[in-house]
């Protein structure tokens, strides 16, 4: 996917895409960007991505989305996540 960049550290992890669609039926944009650092057992993370329809402006897929969560790992293999989220709907 053009627009991809990942930048992985053993502790840390940055990500990005970007995405645009221009057809003769849909016109639309996207975007994301994740950060995550490990703090020995934890894992905290923030994500934001929004999605535009240009086509249909109505749409409830017209959003930006903001999470903020969480993970600690219990033992090898077995993992606690918790995750907010939330989104701006554009109409």
């Amino acid at each position: 996917m053009p627009g991809i960049l990942t930048r992985t550290v053993s502790i840390c992890v940055l990500n990005t895409a970007i995405s645009k669609v221009d057809d003769a039926n849909v016109e639309e944009d996207g975007f994301y960007a994740l950060a995550a650092y490990r703090f020995g057992k934890f894992l905290p993370v923030v994500r934001y991505d929004m999605y535009r329809d240009k086509t249909n402006k109505t749409s409830a897929n017209n959003r930006d989305a903001y999470l903020v969560g969480c993970t600690y790992e219990l033992i090898k293999n077995l993992k606690f996540q918790v995750n907010y989220i939330h989104h701006y709907l554009y109409r």
